[in-house]
């Protein structure tokens, strides 16, 4: 073989090496019923953010499909997009929760992958969406405590003192002379 066809060669191979192996995968979330956040706090309906001690995890969101392309990934066989709006309504209702916390987005290649360096051949990719479904933390009633101690009633109050009577240093009529 002569050298430019070496080079040739060596292109195409680089080429169809570097064909993205992989799949290509789109999330969106358009219409939500419920908050979604990818941290493990979430704001309340009054705007508060809620999170820890706040919120209670009453189920996991789990959501899984897949993806397919060809052609280094410029044919799409299988959709890429994916909006989770209707699984997340669902799943969050069904579970009597408010909201998704810690919500994750993995995506990662099918064994067929391997198959696909050449990059000609079709290629699957696995999209793995968790988070956890959760709701506000009750908050336990208050035990009640003893019962308060009525303040003590206000002193009577004092009745005037009697007009003095006539002083017993007057001269009585033992004492006149």
């Amino acid at each position: 073989m002569r050298p430019a066809g070496h080079l040739l060669a060596g292109a195409l191979l680089t080429l169809a090496a570097s064909g993205c192996w992989g799949s290509r995968a789109y999330v969106s979330a358009a219409d939500l019923k419920y908050p979604v956040s990818l941290s493990s706090a979430v704001r309340g309906p009054d705007g508060h953010i809620l999170s820890g001690g706040d919120i209670e995890k009453v189920a996991t969101f789990h959501m899984d499909y897949t993806t397919c392309r060809m052609l280094w990934t410029l044919i799409p066989i299988k959709s890429a997009h994916r909006d989770i709006s209707e699984e997340v309504n669902e799943q969050v209702a069904r579970k009597g929760g408010e909201a998704i916390v810690n919500l994750s987005v993995e995506s990662s290649v099918t064994v067929w992958g391997v198959m696909t360096i050449v990059g000609v051949l079709p290629d699957c990719g696995k999209v793995r969406i968790r988070g956890d479904i959760v709701a506000r933390a009750e908050t336990p009633p208050v035990p009640a405590g003893p019962a308060p101690t009525p303040a003590a009633p206000p002193p009577p109050e004092m009745a005037p003192s009697p007009p003095p009577s006539p002083s017993t240093n007057a001269p009585t009529s033992e004492n006149t002379p």
